[in-house]
């Protein structure tokens, strides 16, 4: 058996992607290998996951293709966070390539937590016809597919591939001062100053009635102000009390693990710093960071102690003062939380297995057959299949090579047009379609560009003073055989690159008419 994951941003710096792979090889059989479209090349110990990075194409095709079917492992496919389009926009033009190439698509302990009626719709009109089978981490998540019309016996109540990690011994009780591990992000709040200062001072009247000492600790280990590294400073320097802060730095889940067996509670702005707390048998208070994590507090029938980017007033340090007046009762119940959420995630495997059986019912021909036409009459029966992204050229002038994701500034897969024009060459047969362009101009308001398709002129945008993107739908006749897209600009250059730059593209794509 070979699996190949589609790129979700896996590896580029989040500790929890090491843990949920070591757990899906643990539910594969002996002679089953993993290929993973990765952000970085991490260090990685097992032996059947091999890591490709994601933005050579070739190389990603290449295991797609020869895989027996592509999954979707543990990630949140659809969030209430960072303004939605991370990670469902990327997520769906991956699960199109796969789709492209005749790969059934399993998705493998996932969240799906809508907030927005566009969300709901791709869900239901792309989502759920491209992928074969879910198991899913909780109720939330299954009751968002079904309410977007998801059939029941594709969708497997299971629960985070984390979970199936071994606890560790804890260390026995010393004499020592008791810690509490805390995780805390910036994200989306990182102005919310009110916030921060709110939560340093109740962790400091914590820390000063208890006698615990706080060691703060990085879930994510990216450089930069969204993440843990930057919110670990941020909060050290607010924090009246001694405090030990841990450097972010790639490390082995049962690593994180071990170190927070050795605290005594943990505080927790991070889905899977939660579950490393509980594998760790650790009780931890949770904040309301998106739907994952009001899930997961609901799993273990704790509240969250505040939500996020407001002032805790009080609830934080109420919460943490139960938890530790409880929390020999606290650990004993959630050991019983643990049992059955690790029977729960071991679904997840069985529900891949299940969907993979109905996979081999077809065959390889058959499934060729049916991904490529039924793709495009979906399309043209308007059931919303937005495709790859970007045309697939024979050649191309005057483009960047596809970066991104950059869930950090709520962009998708994007190519930057270089100056004085961008030219892509392309085969296809002749039918009437649509060109479907979204751009947005380099820093000049008065940017405009001209488009033309095979020598012939389509039409003139003006971008405007905002620098946001324009969609364009433009109806052409496309030649059987090569066509050639010209675009035009009439500026480019940037003060800040030395590249040409002059429209910034998401999509430039051709869809039926």
């Amino acid at each position: 058996m070979h699996l190949h994951c589609l790129y979700v941003g896996h590896f580029a710096g989040n500790l929890g992607d090491s843990a949920m792979f070591e757990a899906l090889e643990s539910l594969l059989p002996a002679d089953a290998r993993v290929t993973c479209e990765a952000h970085t090349l991490r260090p990685w110990p097992g032996e059947r996951t091999r890591l490709i990075p994601h933005d050579d194409l070739r190389a990603c095709d290449d295991a797609l293709t020869a895989a027996d079917a592509a999954i979707l492992p543990g990630t949140t496919i659809v969030t209430d966070l960072h303004g939605g389009e991370w990670p469902i926009v990327p997520i769906l033009e991956r699960c199109w390539r796969a789709m492209e190439l005749g790969r059934p698509i399993h998705a493998v302990g996932v969240g799906v937590y809508p907030s927005a009626a566009w969300q709901r719709r791709r869900i239901a009109s792309e989502l759920i016809p491209l992928v074969e089978s879910f198991s899913v981490r909780d109720a939330a998540s299954r009751d968002a597919l079904l309410a977007a019309g998801a059939a029941p016996e594709r969708v497997t109540l299971a629960a985070d591939l984390a979970f199936l990690l071994p606890s560790p011994k804890r260390p026995a009780g010393g004499s020592g001062t008791p810690t509490v591990g805390v995780n805390v992000v910036h994200e989306d709040w990182r102005e919310r100053e009110a916030f921060y200062r709110g939560v340093a001072e109740e962790l400091d009247a914590f820390a000063s009635e208890s006698g615990c000492r706080l060691r703060l600790m990085c879930n994510e280990i990216r450089d930069g102000e969204m993440f843990d590294g930057a919110a670990a400073q941020a909060l050290a320097a607010r924090l009246r009390g001694p405090v030990e802060l841990s450097p972010p730095a790639w490390r082995a889940p049962r690593e994180v693990i071990a170190e927070l067996a050795g605290c005594e509670l943990a505080v927790s702005m991070r889905y899977h710093y939660s579950i490393f707390a509980a594998i760790a048998g650790t009780p931890w208070v949770g904040f309301a960071r998106g739907g994952k994590m009001r899930a997961l507090c609901e799993e273990f029938g704790a509240p969250p102690a505040a939500d996020m980017g407001e002032a805790p007033g009080g609830r934080l340090l109420a919460a943490l003062r139960e938890a530790w007046s409880q929390r020999d009762a606290r650990r004993a119940a959630m050991e019983r939380v643990m049992s059955a959420l690790r029977e729960r995630a071991a679904r997840c495997g069985e529900a891949l297995r299940a969907g993979m059986s109905r996979d081999a019912m077809t065959s390889e021909l058959a499934r060729r057959s049916r991904t490529g036409s039924r793709a495009w009459d979906l399309a043209r029966r308007g059931k919303g299949y937005g495709g790859p992204p970007f045309l697939r050229c024979t050649s191309e002038e005057g483009i960047t090579p596809a970066e991104g994701p950059h869930p950090q500034f709520d962009l998708p897969v994007v190519r930057w047009g270089l100056g004085p024009q961008s030219v892509l060459r392309f085969q296809a047969s002749g039918t009437a379609a649509v060109l479907r362009i979204e751009a947005r101009r380099n820093d000049d308001p008065h940017q405009a560009i001209d488009v033309w398709l095979n020598g012939r002129f389509l039409a003139r945008h003006q971008f405007g003073p905002d620098a946001v993107f324009h969609e364009l739908h433009l109806p052409v006749q496309l030649c059987g055989g090569e066509n050639e897209l010209r675009i035009e600009y009439q500026s480019w250059g940037s003060r800040e690159d030395a590249r040409e730059l002059a429209v910034l593209f998401r999509r430039i794509q051709i869809v039926p008419r």
